[in-house]
Protein backbone atom coordinates (compact mmCIF):
# COMPACT_ATOMS: atom_id res chain seq x y z
CA UNK A 1 0.00 0.00 0.00
CA UNK A 2 2.90 2.28 -0.09
CA UNK A 3 4.10 2.22 3.42
CA UNK A 4 7.12 1.03 4.92
CA UNK A 5 8.00 0.29 8.69
CA UNK A 6 9.75 3.06 10.33
CA UNK A 7 10.29 2.33 13.89
CA UNK A 8 9.07 1.06 17.08
CA UNK A 9 7.32 3.87 19.35
CA UNK A 10 8.03 2.65 22.46
CA UNK A 11 9.37 -0.68 23.22
CA UNK A 12 8.38 -1.80 26.21
CA UNK A 13 9.63 -5.07 27.37
CA UNK A 14 9.78 -7.32 30.86
CA UNK A 15 11.40 -10.19 32.49
CA UNK A 16 10.11 -13.67 33.21
CA UNK A 17 9.11 -14.59 36.21
CA UNK A 18 11.31 -15.48 39.10
CA UNK A 19 13.38 -12.57 37.95
CA UNK A 20 13.26 -9.42 38.55
CA UNK A 21 16.10 -6.64 37.44
CA UNK A 22 17.04 -3.77 39.92
CA UNK A 23 13.94 -4.65 42.13
CA UNK A 24 11.90 -3.54 39.11
CA UNK A 25 8.98 -5.52 38.53
CA UNK A 26 8.52 -3.54 35.67
CA UNK A 27 12.05 -3.67 34.03
CA UNK A 28 13.15 -5.76 31.32
CA UNK A 29 15.53 -7.39 29.19
CA UNK A 30 14.73 -8.57 26.02
CA UNK A 31 11.07 -9.88 25.76
CA UNK A 32 9.02 -7.35 23.77
CA UNK A 33 5.24 -7.41 25.26
CA UNK A 34 3.69 -4.00 23.80
CA UNK A 35 4.94 -1.59 21.26
CA UNK A 36 3.57 1.15 18.59
CA UNK A 37 4.76 0.16 14.80
CA UNK A 38 4.99 3.04 12.80
CA UNK A 39 4.83 3.33 9.17
CA UNK A 40 5.33 6.06 6.72
CA UNK A 41 5.02 6.82 3.03
CA UNK A 42 7.70 5.18 0.83
CA UNK A 43 10.45 7.96 0.98
CA UNK A 44 11.97 6.68 -2.67
CA UNK A 45 7.82 7.76 -3.84
CA UNK A 46 8.81 11.10 -2.58
CA UNK A 47 9.23 13.21 -5.11
CA UNK A 48 5.92 12.19 -6.38
CA UNK A 49 4.15 13.64 -3.58
CA UNK A 50 2.78 17.42 -3.57
CA UNK A 51 4.39 19.19 -1.62
CA UNK A 52 1.52 19.85 0.80
CA UNK A 53 1.69 16.02 1.92
CA UNK A 54 5.81 16.85 2.08
CA UNK A 55 5.45 19.40 4.39
CA UNK A 56 2.71 17.50 6.44
CA UNK A 57 5.02 14.28 6.50
CA UNK A 58 7.92 16.46 7.83
CA UNK A 59 5.67 18.06 10.88
CA UNK A 60 4.20 14.66 11.83
CA UNK A 61 7.82 13.24 11.60
CA UNK A 62 9.55 15.68 13.35
CA UNK A 63 6.81 16.81 16.59
CA UNK A 64 5.54 13.54 17.50
CA UNK A 65 8.01 10.79 16.40
CA UNK A 66 11.57 12.85 16.82
CA UNK A 67 12.40 11.09 13.17
CA UNK A 68 14.74 14.60 12.18
CA UNK A 69 16.46 12.73 9.46
CA UNK A 70 13.55 11.60 7.70
CA UNK A 71 11.73 14.72 8.46
CA UNK A 72 14.99 16.72 6.18
CA UNK A 73 14.86 14.19 3.37
CA UNK A 74 10.89 15.05 3.33
CA UNK A 75 11.98 18.86 3.31
CA UNK A 76 14.78 18.20 0.83
CA UNK A 77 11.95 17.09 -1.96
CA UNK A 78 10.23 19.99 -1.23
CA UNK A 79 12.48 22.42 -1.77
CA UNK A 80 13.04 20.50 -5.04
CA UNK A 81 9.27 21.22 -5.82
CA UNK A 82 9.21 24.45 -4.06
CA UNK A 83 12.55 26.48 -5.35
CA UNK A 84 13.22 27.27 -1.91
CA UNK A 85 15.42 26.90 0.53
CA UNK A 86 14.21 24.18 3.65
CA UNK A 87 16.55 22.16 4.94
CA UNK A 88 19.41 24.39 5.76
CA UNK A 89 16.45 26.20 7.94
CA UNK A 90 15.23 23.17 9.20
CA UNK A 91 18.87 21.86 10.11
CA UNK A 92 20.10 25.07 12.08
CA UNK A 93 16.99 25.07 13.80
CA UNK A 94 17.25 21.04 15.44
CA UNK A 95 20.63 22.14 15.99
CA UNK A 96 19.84 25.28 18.07
CA UNK A 97 17.16 23.59 19.90
CA UNK A 98 19.20 20.54 21.11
Amino acid sequence: MGFFLHTFLPINKRVFKPLIVNNNIYAGINQVMWTDAVYVRNFIDFPLLSSEELIKIAIILHDCYGSFDLAMLALQQLEKKEELEFVSFYLENISSNN
